[in-house]
């Protein structure tokens, strides 16, 4: 399902059926949002009902979402396909992690997942950088077009979702689900490093939620509507080989001080390329998206580090929800602020966000520097 021809055009074909910038953002916004209602839900679904079955709905999901914005002729349309992306976004996103990480455990590999985790999400990138580019070939027939052709692939994404095997060492719940996030909810406040891993991932979903839509009519401003595959071609490409690259890094510097600089980085690279606009910025901006890869990955493999084995997609789950909740939001008020104030400073007040992200990685990094406590280690 990562042939999104699409990606590079969502939020100029939302403004092209909507006439308005926020109105346009408030389709993400409600995917955001029912992601964020159905989040939880699917995370218990998940622990109690295996796997494979949450990856099958989750398949069928983002097909049906896909029609609807394919075939969009209003904003109600538009509406449904957000509410059915979400549900789709929600069932995928503990629930994946946690099918990689016990299948690396039932063959005895747990140690792999950061490396694994990367290489998928090095071939998921490659996937979008070359769809978008392939897009970018319709984009002047038509833009609905473009959306009509990724059917075929997530269709064929379905399909294999049949063929995935389910994990023999998947934990069980051994309470009702109320109680399941009860536990997981504990599990967190017992953990001062899980607190702060989980504060830190969730702002980075949220920021990235918030200004990835956005970042194709910034590229307007500069580059002509054909270019703009290439442009977000190339932010894939980069997030590709930073995610290709965790292995290396994380094994020379350790993951604490690379999360800590993939975010340092990210600041620094986003903000110059909104601050100093030109020709040259979407050539510039691939190298905040190597790093954010490169920080996605290794912010990953240390979550599943302190995940229960039983509570593994349910915990998963409350950090994406804490993201989506606080995405949903910043989503709305950026192309609010974008209709009033203009896009680009709308875009640049976005990137204060990281700054309580960079001190929890700091102090993240201050504690790595001293023999870690068994007792700040979630029970296995």
């Amino acid at each position: 399902g990562s042939l999104c021809f699409y990606a590079a055009v969502m939020f100029i074909y939302y403004v092209g059926i909507t006439e308005s910038y926020a109105l346009a953002a408030s389709v993400f916004s409600i995917s955001l949002i029912a992601a964020m209602v159905f989040e939880i839900p699917t995370g218990v679904l998940s622990d109690r009902f295996g796997r494979k079955s949450v990856l099958i709905l989750s398949s069928f999901s983002a097909l049906a979402a896909l029609g609807f914005f394919a075939f969009a002729d209003g904003y109600p349309m538009l509406v449904i396909g957000g509410i059915l992306d979400g549900l789709a976004f929600a069932l995928a996103s503990g629930n994946n992690d946690a099918l990689l990480h016990d299948t690396l455990k039932e063959l005895g590999r747990e140690e792999e997942y950061a490396a694994r985790r990367g290489e998928i999400g090095f071939w998921h990138q490659v996937a979008l950088s070359a769809a978008v580019l392939s897009g970018s070939l319709f984009v002047g027939i038509s833009l609905a077009l473009v959306f009509q052709l990724a059917l075929i692939p997530l269709f064929a994404a379905l399909l294999l979702a049949f063929f995935v095997k389910e994990p023999a060492i998947r934990g069980h719940l051994r309470s009702n689900a109320y109680a399941h996030i009860g536990e997981a909810l504990s599990l967190i406040r017992g953990n001062v490093r899980l607190n702060l891993l989980v504060s830190g991932r969730a702002l980075t979903e949220a920021y990235w939620r918030a200004k990835t839509p956005l970042m194709p009519a910034f590229f307007l401003m500069l580059w002509p509507l054909w270019a703009i595959g290439i442009a977000k071609s190339l932010g894939h490409a980069g997030s590709a080989f930073g995610m290709k690259s965790v292995g290396y890094f994380v094994k020379r510097y350790g993951r604490e001080k690379m999360a800590l600089w993939s975010e340092g980085a990210v600041f620094g690279i986003g903000t110059f390329v909104l601050a100093v606009p030109s020709f040259f910025s979407p050539l510039i901006n691939p190298l905040a998206t190597f790093f954010a890869g490169l920080g996605s990955v290794t912010e990953n493999a240390m979550l599943q580090r302190e995940y229960a084995d039983t509570h593994r997609a349910t915990l998963g789950s409350l950090v994406s929800f804490a993201g989506t909740l606080l995405g949903a939001a910043l989503t709305f008020l950026t192309g609010l602020f974008a209709d009033r104030m203009g896009l680009l400073p709308a875009l640049l007040l976005l990137q204060v966000l990281l700054l309580p992200v960079l001190l929890f990685y700091f102090l993240l990094w201050r504690q790595s520097l001293t023999p870690r406590s068994e007792s700040s280690k979630v029970a296995q």
